[in-house]
């Protein structure tokens, strides 16, 4: 999981460090004129590497209708000779958290490495240029941002902004936006199982999670009571089974019950509804059942449904879902 950096002085902070980066990387400065769709800014200063350019400006009142951002502009170089830069990439940070603008500095909570992040909203005013259509089309994975208000975005990382060797991941996101243009250019992406791959995708971001939204307060509560979950989960869980049954916990599980040193059952505890959970849990859980008889259960905050894939994958390696809820004094409860 990954936080959104939306503090005005971090995010200032992050911009600097980008632009010290990118400078150090991008040695040569020259004086261009960029264009695109709209209109066109001349005399721009971009530094590049031979390979991609990049420019940064802050918005102005001129910029009409634009939520105040700052630009981040990057494109292919070229040969050089050409008489004007076009736009490939626009990596714009707005300066008030909005999911309106497609770029935002994200930060690792585990490792405090700051990264320069992208919705996927590719723009170029073409039909078949967007984001769905892109994000179907690229490899690139897609990770989960939290902001401060517990809304879960879908982004995809750029590159590190913190540590060295951070272009090369850099020129390989604009490579890709301009050879997923081109394929949209070409008509290679006019085929029936790429416009289902679309569909597909428009379906997962249609998907409930359970706690996708709420105060960030909450979400965290329910991530940061893990251990307290797998308390009452064995507590509710002990009771219910045969005499003589006993608990196990460890790093790699979370509760098991075993009686006569058979396991008997085994649960997986998660926070949330999303897929990154329910893929992990069955891992585990086929992973660390022991024997065909033990009973395997995944157990997740109430609220929401799963999917329809989801829902058949724990059928298949039949296990069953637990639900559990915390209220707002912070009580837990195992519904069962």
């Amino acid at each position: 999981m990954f936080m959104l950096i939306e503090q005005a002085a971090e995010r200032n902070a992050a911009q600097a460090q980008l632009e010290a980066q990118l400078k150090k990387a991008l040695r040569t400065n020259a004086a261009q004129t960029i264009g695109f769709p709209s209109g066109h800014v001349r005399d721009a200063e971009v530094r590049t590497d031979g390979t991609i350019w990049f420019h940064t400006r802050r918005s102005t009142a001129e910029d009409e209708g634009a939520t105040p951002r700052t630009y981040n502009w990057f494109g292919q170089w070229g040969d050089g000779n050409q008489s004007s830069l076009n736009i490939t990439a626009e990596i714009n940070i707005p300066l008030t958290p909005t999911a309106r603008v497609a770029g935002c500095f994200v930060v690792d909570p585990s490792t405090g490495v700051r990264y320069l992040a992208h919705s996927g909203g590719v723009g170029g005013g073409q039909k078949g240029v967007g984001q769905t259509e892109f994000l179907a089309w690229t490899p690139r994975p897609r990770i989960d941002v939290l902001d401060r208000e517990g809304t879960r975005r879908h982004m995809v990382l750029v590159m590190p902004i913190d540590g060295d060797g951070v272009v090369a991941p850099l020129t390989a996101f604009v490579q890709d936006i301009a050879e997923f243009k081109e394929a949209v250019r070409a008509g290679e992406l006019d085929t029936a199982s790429f416009r289902k791959k679309v569909a597909e995708l428009k379906d997962y971001f249609d998907e409930p999670s359970g706690r996708r939204r709420g105060k960030r307060s909450d979400v965290v509560d329910y991530i940061s009571r893990h251990g307290d979950v797998v308390k009452a989960l064995e507590a509710w869980a002990i009771p219910r089974s045969r005499a003589g049954t006993s608990s196990k916990k460890n790093v790699l599980i979370d509760l098991a019950l075993e009686r006569q040193g058979t396991m008997t059952d085994l649960f997986e505890v998660k926070t949330s509804r999303d897929r990154g959970d329910i893929y992990t849990a069955i891992g585990q859980l086929m992973t660390h059942a022991r024997g065909d008889a033990c009973r395997k259960h995944i157990v997740l905050p109430q609220g929401g449904t799963l999917a329809s894939d989801l829902s058949a994958a724990l059928n298949r390696c039949s296990a069953s879902v637990i639900l559990y809820e915390i209220n707002k004094t912070g009580t837990i409860t195992i519904l069962g």
